[in-house]
C-alpha cells in the first residue's frame, strides 16, 4: 500500500550570512510506501526524465535510517566512498557511503547508514546536504516530521505482521534456522576487496525478515559497522547464500518472523 501525504508545507530556507546556495526544491510530493516486508519514503527533485529522489528507509526496529540519493546513472561496481551529511547549518557528518551504477535501471545511488538517533534528532531540520559519493546536493526536506510519524506507524504494522519483539513472541513456537551455520557463509574470499585494503574492521548487526518458506525478504542493518563495504556484504552474503527453515508458530504452521544476527569482520 502507498501513501501520499498531500498537505506537507515546504519551510522556506534563507540565504545564510555565508551566502550559502538556495537548497533544491522538491518537484513531487512525499511518498511513504507501506511495502509488506519494508516502509520507504521517497521524494523527487528532478524532473521525470532527469529524476533526483531522496529516499529514506529505517530498520525493523527503528535503529538505523538508510538514506539513499538516487539520480540516471551509468552502470559501476559497487563501491565505498567518503562522504558527509549536514542538517541544516549543524556540522557535517563524515559518513562512508556506497556509490553504485544499477544496469538493469540506469540508475546511480549512494547510501549511507546513519544511526537513527542522529536522525531523529535533526527530525525538524528543513534541509539536508549531502556531499562526496558522486552526489553534491542540498535538498529542502519540509515535511520530515510528518514522513517520521508515518514510519512509527508503518514500522509497528511492520513488527505485528512479522511478529518483532516481545508483544508477539508468543506468536512463535520455534524460530527460524538456518540450515547451515551462517558464519561458514563467511570466509577470506568474502571479504570486500576495498575493505581488505583499507584494513576496516567491524561489527555489523543485521535483522532478516524471514517469510513461511523459508525465504528472506529484507535485509536491513540494525547496527552499523561504519563501512558501507561491511555492511551491505553482510546482507549480501546471507541474503543470497543462505536458507532458513521457517519458524514454528504456536498453532504448528510454518510463520513470519524476524532474525537478529551480528557480524564480525576482521
Amino acid at each position: 500500500m502507498t501513501k501520499t501525504f498531500r498537505g506537507i508545507l515546504l519551510i522556506p530556507v534563507a540565504i545564510g550570512a555565508m551566502g550559502a546556495a538556495e537548497p533544491r526544491r522538491p518537484t513531487g510530493r512525499w511518498v511513504v510506501d507501506y511495502d509488506d516486508a519494508q516502509c520507504v519514503a521517497s521524494r523527487n527533485y528532478g524532473t521525470d526524465d532527469k529524476p533526483l529522489f531522496l529516499a529514506l528507509k529505517p530498520s525493523p526496529t527503528g535503529s538505523v535510517m538508510r538514506v539513499m540519493l538516487i539520480r540516471n546513472g551509468a552502470s559501476s561496481d559497487a563501491e565505498q566512498r567518503p562522504a558527509s551529511i549536514r542538517f541544516d547549518d549543524q556540522p557535517a557528518i563524515a559518513v562512508n557511503a556506497l556509490s553504485y551504477g544499477d544496469a538493469k535501471t540506469k540508475q546511480l545511488a549512494a547510501s549511507i547508514n546513519l544511526p537513527m538517533e542522529t536522525f531523529a534528532a535533526n527530525r525538524r531540520a528543513s534541509t539536508i546536504e549531502i556531499k562526496g559519493s558522486r552526489f553534491n546536493e542540498r535538498l529542502a526536506v519540509g515535511g520530515l516530521t510528518g514522513v517520521v510519524a508515518a514510519f512509527d506507524e508503518c514500522l509497528a504494522n511492520l513488527r505485528q505482521v512479522w511478529n518483532v519483539g516481545a508483544p508477539y513472541a508468543g506468536r512463535i513456537a520455534r524460530p527460524a534456522q538456518s540450515r547451515r551455520p551462517l558464519r561458514d557463509l563467511f570466509r577470506s574470499s568474502t571479504y570486500p576487496q576495498q575493505a581488505m585494503r583499507e584494513g576496516n574492521t567491524g561489527r555489523v548487526g543485521l535483522a532478516l525478515l524471514i517469510d513461511e518458506a523459508g525465504k528472506v525478504r529484507d535485509c536491513m542493518i540494525e547496527e552499523t559497522s561504519g563501512y558501507a563495504t561491511l555492511d551491505t556484504m553482510s546482507c549480501y552474503t546471507i541474503t543470497t547464500h543462505a536458507r532458513f527453515e521457517p519458524a514454528i508458530g504456536a498453532d504448528g504452521k510454518p510463520a513470519k518472523s524476524a532474525s537478529f544476527h551480528r557480524i564480525n569482520w576482521r
